[in-house]
């Protein structure tokens, strides 16, 4: 007999095919729907009146509720005989499987088509979404409440609309465009400022080339939103809108002939997200009403001041503050206008503790900035002002170490509310910056007593004496409540007292040392620990040693020193004792006190094999960064590095993205290893480990951490005393200040690598250096000396037998001929590392010597051989992704359509291109491309759109510290002569463009 109780609608129960409904009173039926929806947990009487009256409930509530109660008792007896509604001190409880109530069934269906979207199983998810979506009515419709009025509304925000979220994800996943819009026209009558609906559905329309009406929905919208909050739509809307704007005034890019043929833009190799999202909220949040209520209460002052906000919540380890904010936040969302950002400082991890400056690079990342195009620490914070500037945002900065921490974030966030959160006091935030102050308090023995009742079952109510013991043990935090809990349901044969008596054994003995700061922690930490297999108990020892608590299966597999299985195994016991938790398929976090807790207990190890186990992580690190940087590059000399030991399993990486997934989901381990191969010693791992995500971390922007780890590796190196890896080290701390622009401290390490390389007689070195400073004076525009290195380097690639080596000297030496117009000289040198390139098949190489071709037969005058050469890059584009050159081909071929007259096919051409350099992370290309859409807006007549692209190439060449941001800006006076019809306001922005190709440094 299939059985469900129905709590959406009206509450019915279904059996075997047949429906009942109709019995009963409504009271009756929304007392049995209020059972269903809490199933077995206990509710009070006084809950129970709270969700079936409006107060004043009438003088006789409890003798209806007792009528209520046992009339139900008897259609259970007659419906289903299993069942049993109980009552004891004051509670009744319905025990009763989930999978018989269609609200959980609901829940279940949601989370299954989450582990199906976290495994790439897009279509089932869709399908479990769909199934799920299908059943929700009006939950609890037979309850008429006020106090059943604002649950629904929390289960629509809360529960449906994170559903609906999932499944427009799941479809955007799978391409299906107008899915997506026929969902958000559905949802938005409900929902009609939610910012997340509103660029689902932009995007969508960008998808279908549909930017007219995209734009009208934007401009639609921003009139509701500022109209109804008084604040502007977030930055990621707005960009949406300016893509909008520049799209509309261009035909579609397939529509458009013989420019528009090799379009070939694939999904976008940054990885990740941004890490801005708030952490998942939890389903059963209970308590802490009081403190949502000042939370709220801030928010509405905030909402309706107009300034800025600060929170600061403190209260001492596990007693549940993150978890209190995240509730909160994803409660308040919709009425947050500017979004919410999330960041985990980590003020108490003694070794990945985030500083102000590198919060920054978290912070824009999480707004879509391209970190990269801003090398400067200044220009970051000046950036963050900008993203900031204005916006009416919720900004999370979880786990601080006191004010000063936060302190340098504060103004930039001037305007939004900022929740910062603390084991210590924040009193410097409240004296100086005017926060509002919170402090969380442990539960109250009533809370923690229901809660351990709720976890442990019957022997809380048959062993009261054996339970108040565990309330006072637990101290009223939620995380030894967690674990209590866990511990006591996983020995259901023993008594509460016999594990009381236990607990207190082990707590005299803790109370007489250790580190972890809280004893009560401390004692329910090692109840846990000592509880774990043999096995179980090594690895979680072993975790103690990895330098950060965020790690993968497989580095805990490599610590463990065995099988993936056999690893997967110890970790599934440490996660159903909640001493680690999962957050991916195979990726583990530990709250950083079981972190410290684990790195205590490591030291009861032996010397020799922490050492080991250390070796072993730190080899599965190296060997596995070296195979993504060999995937990434896979036609460059690889960073040498002995071979493996025969029990180091390191991560296969397979092609390009896998490899900057790879480095991005590692990043903050690859660098807190290296550092920890410092302290311990293993100079060759530190000094070698870094040159391995080198080339990737270039490719994220993230210069400030590449000077923090080959400053160390320069150290190492020393230590190590090998001159070879201090060479290595030099050039590449050298490329990473050149990014940065730091010219003079670039010159000084790639002469300290020259001068060691060449001390070696290490010729491919010599090579490398000489390339790096011919780079360096190129930049600086001193065209003589930097021409000079590079022959240097070009003469000694060639005798090296390193044909990759080669073709990248001679291009680079083609590049600089070109830089200084030497055009003649250029030409010969172009085509020799072209032919050497096709020799060793390097298709990426290949596709960027013919672009660099191509733009340089059109400053030559030889426009058929320039098309020619930027047709054949983008037919290896399709083949081989090279984003960079194919932007560079097509800004060629949309400047040759222009001086042919053909406006609309160059306007085509140079959106691909735009398109090209910004998934390429290549401001430099997007600068140069986005000059020339100026020129070609301009001549089509579209005077305001072409202002706005100038503008937009002013910012990116002055990021950049390019001479053209001046003559740019120079000719805003020019246009503003030849367009006196415009208003003033719209004329200040415009410039002109000369129609000259920018030189590309």
């Amino acid at each position: 007999m299939k059985l469900v109780f129905k709590i959406f609608g009206r509450t019915r129960l279904r059996v075997s095919g047949r429906t009942i409904e109709n019995w009963g009173r409504a009271k009756e039926r929304a007392l049995l729907a209020v059972l269903l929806y809490r199933r077995g947990r206990p509710v009070s009487v006084e809950e129970l009146i709270g969700w079936l009256w409006d107060a004043p409930a009438p003088r006789s509530v409890r003798q209806c509720l007792q009528t209520s109660v046992s009339r139900i008792r008897k259609v259970l007896r007659r419906a289903v005989p299993s069942l049993e509604l109980r009552h004891a001190n004051g509670f009744y409880k319905l025990e009763i499987d989930e999978t018989f109530i269609d609200f959980w069934q609901f829940r279940a269906l949601v989370r299954e088509a989450g582990e199906a979207t976290r495994h790439g199983e897009y279509d089932r998810a869709r399908v479990l979404l769909h199934d799920a979506l299908g059943m929700w009515e009006t939950p609890l419709a037979d309850l008429d409440t006020r106090w059943a009025d604002s649950q629904r509304r929390r289960l629509t925000s809360n529960v449906l609309l994170p559903a609906q979220y999932a499944l427009l994800e799941n479809y955007q996943r799978l391409q299906d465009h107008q899915a997506v819009l026929e969902l958000v026209d559905e949802i938005q009558d409900e929902h009609t400022l939610d910012q997340k609906l509103a660029t689902y559905k932009i995007r969508s329309l960008h998808a279908l080339a549909r930017y007219q009406e995209a734009i009208s929905f934007f401009l639609d919208f921003r009139r509701w939103f500022t109209a109804e909050t008084g604040a502007a739509p977030c930055a990621e809307l707005q960009a949406l809108h300016e893509r909008s704007m520049s799209a509309d005034q261009m035909p579609a890019a397939e529509t458009n002939g013989a420019a528009a043929e090799a379009v070939v833009l694939p999904a976008n190799l940054e990885i990740g997200a941004t890490g801005g999202d708030l952490p998942h909220d939890i389903w059963n949040f209970a308590g802490r009403e009081d403190l949502l209520a000042e939370l709220d209460h801030c928010l509405d002052r905030w909402l309706t001041s107009r300034h800025g906000g600060l929170i600061a919540l403190d209260g001492f380890p596990g007693i549940g503050k993150t978890t209190l904010v995240i509730h909160w936040a994803h409660r308040a969302r919709e009425r947050l206008p500017g979004g919410q950002v999330y960041l985990d400082l980590r003020g108490f991890a003694s070794e990945s503790r985030i500083e102000p400056a590198e919060a920054v690079v978290h912070l824009l990342t999480a707004r879509g900035v391209n970190v990269k195009s801003i090398p400067s620490s200044d220009d970051r914070w000046t950036e963050l002002r900008n993203q900031f500037g204005g916006q009416r945002a919720l900004v999370v900065l979880d786990n601080v170490t006191d004010s000063a921490h936060v302190r340098p974030l504060l103004a930039p966030l001037s305007s939004c509310l900022v929740v910062v959160t603390s084991r210590n006091q924040l009193s410097g935030l409240a004296l100086r910056h005017g926060a509002h102050r919170m402090t969380l308090r442990p539960l109250s023995d009533d809370q923690t007593a229901e809660w351990l009742r709720n976890h442990i079952g019957r022997r809380a109510h048959t062993e009261p004496k054996a339970l108040q013991a565990l309330v006072t043990m637990c101290g009223g935090l939620p995380l030894a409540m967690q674990l209590v809990g866990q511990h006591v349901s996983s020995h259901h044969e023993r008594s509460l007292s016999d594990l009381v008596a236990e607990l207190r054994h082990q707590r005299s003995m803790l109370l007489l040392g250790g580190e972890v700061e809280n004893p009560i922690l401390r004692t329910v930490f090692s109840w846990s620990y000592e509880a774990l297999p043999d096995d179980a108990k090594r690895l979680f020892r072993l975790l103690g040693l990895h330098p950060t608590p965020e790690f993968s299966l497989h580095v805990a597999t490599a610590l463990n020193a065995s099988t993936g299985p056999e690893t997967q195994r110890h970790l599934d016991v440490l996660v159903g004792t909640h001493l680690i938790h999962q957050i991916s398929r195979d990726r583990y976090r530990m709250h950083d006190l079981l972190w410290e807790y684990a790195r205590n207990h490591i030291l009861t190890e032996d010397a020799p094999s922490r050492h080991k186990a250390a070796v072993r992580m730190l080899d599965w690190y190296l060997y596995s960064s070296s195979n993504a940087e060999k995937a990434f590059m896979p036609h460059v000399e690889p960073t040498p590095v002995p071979p493996p030991s025969h029990e180091t399993r390191p991560l296969h990486v397979d092609g390009p993205r896998a490899a900057l997934r790879w480095v991005r989901e590692e990043e903050e381990n690859l660098i807190a290893v290296v550092q920890q191969a410092e302290r311990l010693g293993l100079h060759h791992h530190a000094a070698l480990l870094p040159s391995t995500f080198v080339d990737i971390l270039l490719h994220f922007g993230h210069y400030e951490e590449l000077v923090l780890v080959f400053t160390v590796a320069v150290r190492a190196a020393k230590a190590a005393r090998d001159k070879d890896m201090e060479a290595s080290a030099f050039n590449n701390l050298g490329s990473v200040h050149q990014e940065l622009r730091d010219y003079e401290e670039a010159d000084t390490c790639f002469r300290k690598s020259y001068a060691l390389y060449e001390a070696l007689g290490d010729v491919p070195g010599c090579s490398a250096a000489l390339h790096n400073l011919g780079t360096t004076h190129i930049r600086r525009r001193r065209y003589p000396e930097g021409i000079e290195f590079y022959r240097r380097s070009l003469s000694l690639a060639v005798g090296t037998g390193l044909p990759g080596e080669e073709v990248r000297a001679s291009r680079r030496l083609a590049w600089a001929y070109a830089q200084a117009r030497r055009y003649t000289d250029a030409s010969p040198q172009y085509q020799h590392a072209w032919q050497l390139s096709r020799t060793i098949g390097d298709l990426h190489m290949q596709g960027t010597i013919l672009a660099e071709l191509g733009e340089l037969h059109y400053l030559s005058g030889d426009t058929t051989a320039a098309e020619q050469y930027c047709r054949e890059a983008l037919a290896i584009h399709r083949r081989r992704t090279n984003l960079s050159g194919a932007g560079l081909a097509y800004t060629v071929l949309a400047q040759m359509s222009g001086d042919r007259d053909q406006w609309e096919e160059s306007r085509t051409a140079i959106r691909i291109a735009i398109a090209c350099y910004r998934q390429a992370r290549d401001p430099e290309g997007e600068a140069q491309a986005t000059d020339v859409l100026g020129l070609v807006l301009r001549k089509l007549g579209l005077h305001e759109a072409a202002g706005e692209a100038w503008k937009r190439a002013v910012d990116l060449y002055q990021e950049l510290g390019h001479p053209r941001a001046d003559t740019l800006r120079d000719e805003l006076g020019e246009v503003r002569a030849e367009l006196p019809a415009l208003p003033p306001a719209r004329r200040a922005a415009l410039t002109r463009n000369s129609g000259i190709m920018p030189k590309r440094t």
